[in-house]
């Protein structure tokens, strides 16, 4: 079965991280990082279109956005909790789902 990160290339995380870094405000750097999700959400859902069943994830890349968390798992901080909020009000957007 294939799954999602096999298919997004590693430069379109890359440039998700450069734009973040290079936008000053929360807003801003929030707007793409949405983009990014809905665009992996669209992705699935075209891709397992024929198998509800499936267990592909964003896990994935979540994995490579917060490397401390994956290290740490114990040591959250703020700005891990508020990404972490931040990413399940967007994976669990009612209008998206």
């Amino acid at each position: 079965m294939s799954t999602v990160a096999e298919h997004v290339p590693f430069l379109h995380l890359s440039k998700l991280c450069q734009k973040i870094s290079e936008r000053k405000g929360k807003d801003k750097k929030v707007k793409p990082l949405v983009e990014f999700i809905h665009y992996w959400q669209d992705f699935h859902k075209k891709l397992h279109a024929s198998n509800s069943d499936t267990t592909d994830s964003f896990f994935p890349a979540m994995r490579l956005l917060l490397p401390q968390c994956e290290r740490q798992r114990a040591a959250y901080g703020i700005k891990e909790f508020t990404l972490c909020k931040l990413l399940i009000n967007i994976c669990l957007d009612k209008t998206k789902c």
